[in-house]
């Protein structure tokens, strides 16, 4: 969830790059909208949440907490913002995975939402590359088999 269309674009082409099926979601319009935020998140049914806290912090802090405590809402959360030590202190980093600033590395954003929702870098960590490259691999093929079924779907609605 971020209020920036652009990325939002980014994220969601790079995640996708490696493997996970990312549905995106534009904080601002959904409340221009009137568009229940928890709602939306139900629907998507996520595994993991990766949460923009923009200014005004205090507002969306607020929508992240209400998610957070929601019982339909059962996904752990990544935080991004660009001003972290001011977020921290409003959070307490509460519920969240990480709280990474901006500017972001993209691959510490894919890290990251690897260890939310629970595939953390195994390979890496015991130092083999050649399995840490087939399950990136592994990953990528997943990704593209997941876009082109929803491609499929959405051609035939």
């Amino acid at each position: 969830m971020d209020s920036s269309p652009d990325t939002l674009d980014l994220l969601r082409h790079y995640l996708e790059f490696h493997g996970f099926d990312v549905e995106t979601c534009n904080l601002g319009r959904l409340r221009r909208e009137g568009a229940d935020v928890a709602d939306a998140v139900v629907r998507a049914r996520p595994d993991v949440i990766v949460f923009d806290i923009a200014l005004p912090y205090d507002v969306n802090w607020e929508i992240c907490s209400a998610l957070q405590r929601d019982p339909r809402v059962d996904a752990p959360f990544v935080l991004t913002t660009t001003n972290s030590a001011a977020v921290e202190r409003l959070t307490g980093a509460r519920g969240a995975i990480e709280i990474l600033g901006k500017p972001y590395d993209l691959e510490h954003i894919v890290e990251a939402v690897r260890t939310a929702v629970g595939h953390g870098d195994d390979a890496r960590q015991a130092g083999d590359a050649s399995l840490h490259d087939e399950r990136r691999a592994a990953e990528r093929r997943a990704g593209e088999r997941r876009r082109i079924e929803r491609r499929r779907n959405r051609s035939s609605d």
